[in-house]
């Protein structure tokens, strides 16, 4: 059987390229080189910001581009320039924020790009630990939110964390249907729910596929490796997809399985797709 001609690789980042202590093994380093000698595209789809990221890889990392903010901007890794984003309106904002205080949910709202590591942010709930760490972890960026005056208007996303996993997810997503509402695991304590509300058509799925027509991509030319449930608008465009082995076990049977992030799963699909085991 012939290899199939592969232009681009689409890989979450946390839990799935890096290590669970967000490091990148030697071998998938290689990996990452190899794409390169053979003119594949490199693109990075994660939940993190432009300021996250550039606090968890170097300048030099080789990919090509960024799908950041789980799919709400797109960065030019090689020349640091954002290509495309979106952003909730005023209006928008003030329609969701309106029901997650009558319902009494904890939420951030994320200042638009490219200052979306900025945010204002709600707690009802006290005993929400995951909440107070990302409020600790941003100290310098977060403030409570105020109405009189008002300190927000437009926003990247607007995120709610809570420790009850699908009721509220489903219960947000069927509340905000005209927009689009997207399910991760906490990358804090790996246990928390986020649940992330974005402009309509916003994901990592939408952005990858922006971006392969701007690039002249088809769809029959894509690799796609994720972990978490905010990867699966992607890995359900993407011809080859896969899940490593520490991805929850609800996507295991939808997606082709490779071994875990800490046991180089994203080499392992990688060398599958291409045919390059062992060379």
């Amino acid at each position: 059987m012939a290899k199939p001609n592969i232009k681009m690789i689409i890989t979450d980042l946390d839990g799935t390229l890096l290590s669970s202590k967000s490091k990148i093994s030697q071998k998938n380093l290689e990996t990452l080189h190899k794409l390169k000698q053979k003119n594949i595209i490199i693109v990075i789809a994660t939940g993190r910001s432009i300021f996250s990221l550039h606090k968890s890889i170097p300048d030099n990392f080789p990919v090509d581009y960024v799908i950041f903010s789980s799919g709400a901007g797109i960065l030019n890794w090689r020349t640091n320039k954002i290509i495309h984003s979106n952003k909730l309106k005023e209006a928008q904002v003030e329609e969701i924020i309106e029901l997650l205080l009558r319902e009494n949910f904890d939420f951030m709202i994320q200042f638009p790009i490219p200052e979306n590591h900025h945010f204002v942010y709600h707690l009802h709930n006290e005993d929400n630990h995951d909440f107070h760490r990302r409020c600790q972890l941003y100290d310098e960026y977060a403030m409570e939110i105020s109405f009189d005056p008002k300190n927000f208007s437009e926003a990247s996303q607007i995120i709610s964390i809570t420790k009850d996993h699908p009721p509220n997810y489903y219960f947000l997503k069927n509340k905000f249907n005209n927009y689009n509402v997207i399910r991760a695991t906490s990358p804090l304590d790996n246990t928390s729910l986020w649940v992330e509300i974005f402009p309509p058509k916003v994901s990592k799925g939408d952005s990858t596929k922006w971006l392969s027509e701007k690039l002249g991509v088809s769809q029959a030319e894509t690799v796609g490796i994720g972990n978490d449930f905010n990867d699966v608008d992607f890995l359900n465009w993407t011809k080859y997809s896969y899940v490593v082995e520490n991805a929850h076990k609800d996507l295991h049977v939808n997606f082709n399985l490779v071994s875990s992030n800490d046991c180089d799963g994203f080499t392992e699909a990688v060398e599958e797709v291409l045919g390059d085991k062992n060379r």
